[in-house]
């Protein structure tokens, strides 16, 4: 049954509008292939930029291996000594006695100090790692880049 509001269409006239319908979306099809084209080669442009840049990084940290080395071993170096005065603080802020009954149940809490010490820690030897494997890899390298200087 077809409704009286709408009007009888020709079978011409369908087979026009099917053939728009498709013309349009053929050239939208194209138009979607030449956007993807355009954005590959785009991404593609973007990662050997980025990989040159990262190479050029690596080049630049490389030739300055003495330099990084030293500033590492510093940082290393102020790491612990906050760390061993931070310990030492606990030890001496440390709750004793019924203080520290009042801290293990909950009712006080803790000297900052004594919180702060393990975190302190953890940053000393993980800067010390950091600087143990810098240190490492300088002479690791001393031989090759004598051998490829001579």
């Amino acid at each position: 049954m077809q409704d009286k509001n709408i009007p009888k269409q020709s079978e011409e006239s369908w087979q026009t509008h099917a053939k728009r319908i498709y013309g349009l979306a053929a050239s939208g099809l194209t138009r979607v292939q030449r956007t993807a084209e355009e954005l590959q080669r785009s991404a593609g442009e973007s990662m050997t930029e980025a990989s040159d840049k990262a190479c050029e990084l690596l080049r630049r940290a490389d030739a300055k291996t003495d330099e990084i080395t030293e500033q590492l071993d510093i940082a290393a170096k102020a790491t612990r000594v906050v760390a061993t005065v931070a310990a030492a603080g606990a030890v001496v802020a440390a709750p004793t006695g019924l203080t520290a009954l009042g801290v293990t149940v909950g009712l006080v809490s803790a000297p900052a100090i004594v919180t702060a010490a393990p975190v302190l820690l953890g940053v000393a030897a993980g800067a010390a790692s950091i600087s143990a494997g810098a240190s490492l890899y300088k002479k690791y390298r001393s031989p090759k880049v004598a051998k490829d200087e001579a």
